[in-house]
């Protein structure tokens, strides 16, 4: 995909500023029949990460204009099908709510209507007009996500495999923000009422730093003055100060020993996930070197775990590994025979080691550079993935195109690869075992 990218701040003022309250990416390009737009409302990840995921499913439920899902439904029809959604996630330590909407680009309507605008109101209305009854969010909406919540959230209690890095992470980052899920906790759910929730909306919500991506056809500077018409009129008194505050991820933790932690429950399968601490984010030069590394890890079928560990020894019937950029982190996962973890364990370390020690194969780092350029023609092909991987190259001040990225990976050497693996440093090994017969 060719897009043009194009940034515009808009302060509360409505003019240009060194600390923005809104700002709008526009990539133009002609390579999708579709528009997309997504709106992220950047939060800090903290004790009210559980309030935020409730808040983000009321938000969807209905607004002012929209009060029922089929007034909702009936506007989407009639830009021939739209699509909206609304959801939460983290990146690093900062918790973004999402909303997302597409529909038709205006080259293949046959009115050669041009839907933006529509879009972009109905986002507005829905973020910033919620559904208010009797000075509360209206309870019988808020009551039906409540319990929706609470049973997703429970729900990832059933993915074993998720469940354990979970964990893994609550373990290695239990005094860091990034303890939190995105989702926040079930028994939190319980305790939140509309009023509460409410009031975190009012207090961080809407004064909150807000990006709007918008990927499709239409002409940059059009688009910008669109989007400064609509949204203005929600930004104004809005001040720095009155912001939330989002503090810098916590990366080079300091580990004295790695730590060990085996908990069970009723599975036939082990689940065994080892994080690292990698000192390397988005903003470091190694970052494209780590990823290599990751890569020729755990991240593909031709990766040394996946051979010496599953294939060769017949230790795990599934093995990977996979990194946090922007929080430092790499995740290493196994499904195992419990009573193999020690030799399971030896066999995963030395593969990190000889990666470390330059141990690397013409045709493993080859593989690895097809398979990760093959990853970024995915996301780049695909509007909606494209957005969610520039927001988080935005959010780590990572400038560029994706051909800079590629010519980036297409630099990396063996040598480099090794300096960067040598970097990581082994914190916690979760294992996740099966109970033991009395």
């Amino acid at each position: 995909m060719i897009a043009v990218k194009k940034i515009l701040q808009l302060s509360s003022g409505g003019g240009p500023s060194r600390h923005p309250h809104l700002t709008l990416h526009i990539f133009q390009t002609s390579a999708f029949k579709t528009t997309t737009i997504k709106v992220f409302i950047h939060l800090p990840l903290d004790e009210n990460a559980t309030a935020n995921a409730l808040l983000v499913r009321v938000l969807g439920r209905g607004s002012r204009k929209y009060p029922t899902m089929k007034k909702m439904s009936r506007f989407l029809d009639s830009l021939y099908g739209a699509i909206f959604g609304a959801d939460i996630s983290k990146i690093g330590e900062r918790h973004i709510i999402e909303f997302y909407f597409e529909f038709i680009s205006r080259r293949f309507l046959p009115s050669n209507k041009d839907n933006t605008r529509y879009a972009l109101n109905f986002l507005k209305e829905v973020i910033f007009n919620p559904l208010i009854q009797k000075g509360s969010f209206r309870q019988d909406y808020f009551s039906q996500e409540q319990q929706k919540l609470k049973d997703l959230i429970k729900g990832l209690y059933d993915d074993k495999i998720g469940y354990a890095e979970e964990r893994c992470i609550q373990t290695m980052c239990q005094d860091e923000p990034f303890r939190h899920h995105e989702y926040g906790e079930a028994d939190k759910v319980e305790a939140l009422t509309a009023d509460k929730v409410l009031k975190v909306y009012y207090e961080n919500v809407i004064r909150a730093p807000i990006d709007i991506f918008i990927c499709g056809q239409s002409g940059q500077e059009r688009m910008a003055r669109m989007v400064s018409d609509v949204f203005r009129t929600t930004l104004q008194g809005i001040k720095k100060e009155q912001m939330p505050e989002i503090p810098p991820t916590i990366v080079d933790k300091q580990i004295s020993k790695e730590r060990l932690v085996k908990e069970t429950d009723e599975i036939d399968q082990a689940k065994l996930v080892m994080g690292y601490r990698t000192c390397t984010t988005w903003q470091d030069a190694d970052i494209f070197a780590l990823m290599m590394a990751s890569g020729i890890l755990g991240g593909f079928p031709h990766s040394k775990l996946f051979r010496y560990v599953r294939e060769k020894e017949g230790l795990a019937y599934y093995v990977n590994s996979g990194l946090d950029k922007t929080k430092g982190l790499m995740f290493i996962q196994a499904g195992i025979n419990p009573d193999r973890f020690e030799k399971t364990l030896h066999i995963i370390k030395k593969q990190v080691s000889n990666i470390c020690a330059g141990e690397i194969s013409d045709e493993e780092l080859n593989n690895t550079l097809a398979g990760i350029l093959n990853r970024l023609k995915s996301i780049e092909d695909n509007g909606s993935s494209f957005i969610d991987y520039d927001l988080e190259l935005s959010i780590n001040n990572r400038a560029g195109s994706f051909k800079t990225l590629k010519d980036r990976f297409l630099s990396v050497k063996k040598e480099d690869i090794a300096r960067a693996c040598q970097k990581i440093k082994l914190d916690t090994i979760y294992l996740l075992e099966p109970v033991r017969p009395r």
